[in-house]
């Protein structure tokens, strides 16, 4: 808990330290499994590589519980890079190592709806791979038949890839499911215009 508490103030030292205490211990696999959580979200700041690394491997072994954690933790910190990037070749270098990770996470978890949806999403939002996108949405959506969001991202890769009857058909889903998300209704109103630029 202390280790954790360290890491949400940004203090990444403090936090391996906790967690090389921690581990002084022997946790059993399940608490070893968090230390490595927040000793690889603790690298990200002290030691960036090395935390790239350690939360590829919770992210990539399909039947780790903390794996999606790690999969968004790691997602989050090349978005922060690239968003935060003042140079356009760091920026570029950011979005590829976050495409890199998606690419990664879904070869190693190809049946989790909410892997495929972040990344459905993510490359209808850059404008990149829709073909695949537009695959891994619809698998998702498969899964999770009833879930309006993954209906909602869907929608808008279908309609990045234009095919403008399935993202009408799969936002009008969404909003039978959640009638008071005001975002799907604005999907909605945007796909119906018969004027809209393409991507």
């Amino acid at each position: 808990d202390l280790a954790r508490k360290y890491l949400d103030r940004g203090d990444g030292a403090s936090a391996l330290a906790w967690v090389d205490k921690a581990r002084a211990f022997k946790p059993d696999s399940g608490t070893g499994n968090k230390l490595t959580l927040i000793q690889g979200q603790a690298w990200l700041i002290t030691d960036p590589a090395n935390g790239a690394e350690a939360l590829m491997g919770l992210a990539t072994t399909p039947d780790n519980a903390l794996g999606i954690e790690a999969f968004q933790a790691l997602s989050a910190h090349y978005k922060r890079q690239a968003r935060n990037a003042t140079d356009p070749d760091e920026k570029k270098k950011a979005k590829a190592s976050r495409l890199d990770v998606f690419h990664k996470v879904v070869a190693a978890r190809p049946a989790d709806p909410d892997v495929l949806s972040e990344y459905a999403w993510y490359c209808a939002a850059e404008g990149i791979e829709l073909e695949q996108a537009l695959a891994a949405a619809q698998k998702a959506s498969g899964i999770k038949k009833d879930d309006a969001e993954t209906l909602s991202v869907l929608a808008e890769v279908a309609f990045k890839s234009s095919e403008k009857d399935l993202a009408l058909q799969s936002i009008g889903r969404a909003i039978l499911l959640s009638p008071e998300e005001s975002f799907y209704k604005e999907q909605k109103e945007k796909f119906s215009k018969k004027d809209e630029a393409k991507p």
